[in-house]
């Protein structure tokens, strides 16, 4: 009576402790041999090896694929970095028997979504992934950013309560859970001063381009990690604007 083995990736969440998971090779030869097809939900779905970039190894959409599932779903935003999607790719006995379900007309992309998301896959297959934001943040230098926020402290020119500090980023976004990319930040103290921390981070997010930082016991931080090459000037600009409305700095 069993219709399928659905099985589902940890993208968003992780469990601790006493626990064991099959390898899906062997999940797929155990149903084959009693004809029961095997599903993956993926999740956030990967096509490159994320261990280039520092992270631990995600589970990639070929590795599905390649251990036998007669279907694999995954998004096509998160790691992919395309619109907001659901795909669905395996098998074409699978695959024909939803293309004839009433669902999948409700529920197919729009030609706009379908452009884009062809546009990402586009960059995966002519190597040029890294121009996909994501990826594009993901392979800046720690050094680079270090520079950078010198820099931005330099110019700014109130030593009293700027510093560069080390920090770190999660990637979320429902994708690669507990894990962090190292960086720097810019750090605003603002314990000695009549203003609050809150007031400079309003004035920053209420920007027609809003920029958003992180606040902790009273010190704003800006991390440029996800700053595009390009844009670091436009930010550091806008910066510089709100806090010599604020007199901040001279």
């Amino acid at each position: 009576r069993t219709g399928c083995i659905l099985l589902v990736h940890q993208s968003n969440f992780k469990i601790e402790g006493f626990t064991f998971k099959p390898e899906i090779k062997d999940i797929v030869k155990m149903a084959n041999k009693n004809n029961v097809p095997v599903f993956y939900d993926l999740g956030s779905g990967c096509l490159i090896d994320t261990t280039d970039y520092s992270l631990k190894y995600e589970p990639t959409v070929q590795d599905a694929i390649s251990d036998g599932v007669d279907l694999v779903f995954f998004s096509g935003d998160k790691l992919i970095g395309g619109p907001q999607a659901g795909i669905i790719a395996g098998k074409d006995k699978y695959i024909k028997i939803i293309e004839n379900h009433p669902l999948t007309r409700a529920l197919r992309l729009d030609k706009i979504l379908l452009s884009g998301l062809i546009a990402t896959l586009q960059l995966y297959l002519s190597d040029k992934y890294k121009e996909i934001p994501l990826w594009n943040i993901l392979n800046k230098k720690t050094e680079d950013i270090y520079k950078l926020v010198v820099k931005w402290k330099k110019n700014l020119k109130n030593d009293s309560i700027l510093q560069v500090t080390k920090s770190s980023t999660m990637i979320g976004g429902g994708s690669i859970p507990e894990q962090s990319v190292d960086s720097y930040s810019l750090e605003i103290n603002f314990e000695k001063s009549s203003i609050k921390a809150d007031t400079l981070n309003k004035k920053l997010k209420s920007r027609k381009t809003p920029i958003l930082s992180r606040i902790k016991d009273n010190k704003l931080y800006i991390d440029p990690i996800t700053i595009l090459h390009g844009q670091e000037n436009e930010v550091f600009k806008a910066l510089k604007e709100e806090m010599k409305s604020l007199n901040i700095i001279d």
